[in-house]
């Protein structure tokens, strides 16, 4: 009998240490996921700056092709 409780204890607490070690593995693949959203977001951010960059970039370019073409005409 106290053989019988005592494994049942050690199954209880085995099965306790198992759903702890499993929340502790779903909580880090959560903080990668999170990790892994966080650098694609900056990736975004970062591609987005370039393309407003390299459109403010263009626009200059017209700017100064638009003086060059209307001070030959004036």
């Amino acid at each position: 009998m106290v053989e019988a409780n005592a494994q049942k204890l050690d199954m209880e607490m085995v099965d306790r240490i198992g759903w702890a070690a499993i929340n502790h593995i779903n909580q880090f693949e959560n903080l990668l996921l999170d990790s892994e959203r966080t650098r694609r977001g900056k990736r975004m951010i970062m591609e987005y700056e370039r393309t407003l960059t390299d459109l403010d970039e263009e626009k200059k370019q017209q700017e100064k092709l638009k003086k060059k073409i209307l001070g030959k005409w004036c």
